[in-house]
């Protein structure tokens, strides 16, 4: 499996939109506008159809029914995003909204937790090759497997995880980071980790920076034109200048963390046998066929370089004749004593 998400940048960063909105499509054109520079993608929830949805008896049912955009505003709305370069990841939330997608303005289809089981959307999705992001909260192993399996029906589909936990006020307790190693290792997926933490706390770029650590490259906050002013999903909603501070902690910890090496290329001088690790010297004068004694050696810093390991040289010289008569601090050598 390919990662162009992954490929672009690392740590990918995508702005999530949600409903906060709330059917106010020049307030979502701002909030695009607003976003550009501080994120790598933005993402949409979405609704064309909210008889596809929902039904009509459900208590959500006369809210949402304000915040459904038609197919061509929401067109408007993502060509407004990809001319503002950035990456646009579009949650489904009903089947209708599928068909005004296309590759030139869309990038990636994510599938939301109350959408996990639904056959016919995750065929239709399957009809398509964007990547997929899979929302996991609320979602069970059962039905992450399966809908897994599902997708992977069509060949070489890219899958992302986003692990996350949503509950106000937040209870650090229960977010559980260390799931995410467990989750990428098992789904052999890559995991991403969604905060959903208050907009007025700095816990969230803490908790970004331990995911990383866990494995995490790509990450997602709320956003919002105006924060903790009260809409919908506003908890957990920062202005799209917040992610600046965010993404810049998170290159930081790349930083520091990214190098596969045990010793770093500026540091291999500090690997230099004598003038910085101490090397085998002889003791006292030892003269040429004297046999090698423990008291006859010892650990110092010299000026000259040797890429003689100086611990099994001391057990390889030990019993051993010297092959040439030996100052006291001289370097010793394999040369130097009959083998």
């Amino acid at each position: 499996m390919t990662n162009p998400f992954l490929l672009k940048s690392s740590p990918y960063l995508i702005a999530e939109t949600a409903y906060i909105h709330e059917g106010d499509q020049q307030y979502l054109l701002k909030l695009i506008q607003e976003t550009k520079g501080f994120a790598h993608a933005i993402k949409f929830h979405l609704l064309t159809n909210l008889d596809q949805y929902m039904t009509s008896d459900h208590n959500l049912y006369p809210v949402v029914k304000n915040w459904v955009f038609n197919k061509n505003e929401w067109s408007k709305i993502l060509k407004e995003a990809k001319r503002h370069d950035l990456d646009v990841i579009c949650l489904l939330d009903d089947m209708d909204s599928v068909d005004i997608l296309d590759y030139e303005n869309c990038d990636a289809v994510s599938i939301h937790g109350t959408s996990i089981n639904d056959i016919p959307l995750l065929d239709r999705i399957n009809e398509t090759s964007f990547p997929v992001f899979i929302s996991l909260s609320g979602v069970n192993t059962t039905e992450l497997e399966r809908t897994i399996d599902h997708l992977k029906s069509k060949q070489n589909r890219e899958i992302y995880l986003m692990y996350g936990y949503q509950n106000y006020p937040t209870d650090v307790s229960k977010i559980e980071l260390s799931k995410i190693k467990s989750l990428s290792e098992y789904f052999q997926c890559p995991v991403g980790y969604a905060d959903h933490t208050e907009w007025d706390s700095s816990l969230d770029t803490k908790l970004m920076e331990y995911a990383y650590i866990y494995g995490c490259r790509i990450f997602e906050k709320h956003i919002t034109v105006s924060p903790g002013v009260k809409r919908v999903d506003y908890e957990s909603s920062v202005h799209p200048k917040r992610l600046k501070g965010i993404l810049e902690n998170l290159s930081f910890v790349e930083t520091v963390t990214n190098k596969s090496r045990f010793i770093p290329d500026d540091q291999l001088t500090q690997r230099q046998i004598g003038p910085m690790k101490k090397a085998l010297v002889s003791n006292r004068h030892i003269t040429k066929g004297q046999i090698i004694r423990e008291h006859d050696l010892g650990f110092k810093r010299t000026s000259v370089t040797t890429l003689q390991d100086p611990y099994l040289l001391y057990f390889s010289v030990i019993g051993k004749k010297a092959n040439f008569n030996l100052d006291k601090d001289e370097l010793i050598t394999s040369v130097l004593v009959d083998h």
